[in-house]
């Protein structure tokens, strides 16, 4: 029987998506806020504390 050491550590990818077509419930304003201050602003202090953290666009 395999115990929890005999796994190897798996890596895992999480890639979040969405789609807006532009201009159709928001201005350009709301998304940028939306976008840029509320998600980008969140994943920078995600990474800022926690060094193995990894982030691409």
């Amino acid at each position: 029987m395999e115990t929890e050491n005999d796994f190897e550590e798996e890596v895992i990818y999480l890639v979040p998506h969405t789609h807006y077509d532009a201009i159709w419930v928001f201005t350009k304003e709301d998304y940028f806020y939306i976008n840029i201050d509320l998600i980008l602003k969140k994943v920078v202090d995600l990474l800022d504390n926690n060094k193995d953290f990894k982030f691409s666009i």
